[in-house]
């Protein structure tokens, strides 16, 4: 039971300190680095390398790590059919975190969707009346990162 909690605070700690950085780049400049991004799967195979040998979950990692590539997949398709409306860097993120966060439930995760959805839109709201008009395009990473903190608040 202590290594369940352990790995809770770990997964929270590679979030939190990936996401702070990952979405002040992103608000800045639009783009999500491949290499943070590499950084970051690095230390998400870590916590779920240790959950492999400590928890002997074998079959969580496997129907994570197909699931998120599926996401991966499926996303880049979509994307691609709807004429890029959302860069690669936040499809790559979305992946990576639901290989993180190990949805126990469809339901799960379309929460988390959903989330970040709301947070998107209010995202847009934010800059659209802080610039009076849209440029275009919108940081998803902090959307993303929040809906992340929310669903692992929610998931207790």
């Amino acid at each position: 039971m202590i290594w369940v909690l352990i790995d809770e605070i770990l997964i929270a700690i590679l979030i939190i300190s990936f996401g702070i950085p990952i979405g002040l780049h992103d608000l800045a400049f639009q783009k999500i680095s491949n290499s943070v991004l590499s950084k970051f799967l690095l230390g998400a195979l870590s916590i779920k390398a240790l959950e492999l040998v400590v928890l002997e979950n074998f079959h969580d990692f496997l129907v994570c790590g197909l699931g998120s590539l599926l996401l991966l997949i499926l996303l880049s398709f979509c994307n691609n059919y709807a004429g890029n409306p959302v860069g690669y860097g936040d499809i790559k993120l979305m992946a990576l975190l639901t290989f993180i966060l190990n949805f126990e439930k469809a339901t799960n995760f379309v929460f988390w969707l959903l989330t970040i959805w709301i947070f998107g839109a209010l995202s847009f709201v934010a800059i659209s009346l802080k610039k009076m008009r849209f440029q275009g395009s919108i940081a998803m990473a902090p959307a993303i990162f929040m809906a992340t903190i929310t669903y692992l608040a929610a998931r207790r």
